[in-house]
């Protein structure tokens, strides 16, 4: 079987499967470059091989990355009959060096939110934009696909429909960002099915428009925050005040508890500090 059948078998398996538009991208683009380097096609997926191309990843992040989409690879081939063992098997997968990336703190929310005092258009979209990333520490994409209909403001939760991996799950909104939601929305004159978020000509705003709000934003706060580093506060905070495991994993939408370990292991610096202090200075 040519080389670029088995990529497309590896695309429409994960595709089928639900997987994320960018991890379909890069777990098939690796699979062609190892076809690339070993044109024999599936008769070149030996362990042998595997483990060779696997180790001359450039950094441990792409080792993983590499083992990962070989893989998947392996079981869509399986599954087709094409053929008969796992050319991972026993090659362990590469572990990622976690290193501590920034969170956005609790001060930093203060200065963002000082930036939309007024009372303009902007002011009040940007201020329920802002408090609705803290308190759900939804992905960007995720929160610009939000629709009126999908918030409960009445008991604070709002409808997360096809996250990551197609799935959907409930996040929750806490009383300020309920409140900001409220003014929003009242403002704005929006309801039912219409999109949450609007930019200054009307027109929907998607993750791009609000990764423009929050640079915007920061800048004027003289600051620089990031939407993940809302989605890493969330699990900081989430952990650092007792919440389980299994409950953030469902307020984050990750279905493996390898995820919130990775969320946790790069919050890890903020919760020390927080631990330290409530131990030692108390």
């Amino acid at each position: 079987m040519e080389t670029q059948c088995l990529v497309r078998l590896l695309r429409l398996e994960l595709e089928c499967n639900h997987y994320a538009v960018n991890t379909v991208r890069e777990y098939t683009r690796l699979a062609g470059l190892f076809f690339d380097d070993h044109p024999d096609g599936a008769a070149a997926l030996t362990r042998e091989n595997v483990a060779k191309w696997i180790s001359e990843g450039a950094t441990q992040s792409r080792k993983r990355w590499r083992w990962l989409s070989l893989r998947a690879l392996g079981k869509t081939l399986i599954q087709d009959g094409v053929i008969d063992t796992d050319p991972t098997a026993r090659i362990r997968m590469p572990q990622e060096i976690v290193v501590p990336q920034p969170i956005a703190s609790d001060d930093d929310l203060d200065a963002l939110l000082a930036t939309c005092s007024g009372s303009t258009t902007a002011s009040v979209r940007d201020r329920a934009l802002l408090l609705t990333m803290a308190s759900t520490g939804a992905r960007r994409a995720e929160i610009a696909a939000l629709r009126v209909s999908d918030l409960d403001l009445d008991i604070g939760t709002a409808l997360i429909r096809n996250g990551k991996g197609g799935r959907s799950r409930t996040a929750f909104l806490d009383t300020e960002s309920r409140r900001a939601l409220t003014k929003w929305v009242l403002h704005a004159e929006i309801s039912g099915h219409d999109p949450l978020w609007r930019g200054q000509r009307g027109n929907a705003l998607n993750g791009d428009g609000i990764r423009q709000v929050l640079e915007r934003r920061s800048r004027r706060a003289g600051i620089h925050v990031t939407s993940h580093q809302f989605r890493r506060r969330l699990a900081a905070k989430w952990l650092i005040n007792g919440g389980s495991e299994v409950g953030l994993r469902s307020a984050a939408g990750w279905t493996s508890g390898a995820m919130a370990a990775r969320y946790t292991a790069l919050a890890a610096q903020q919760i020390a500090k927080v631990e330290h202090a409530r131990i030692f200075d108390n």
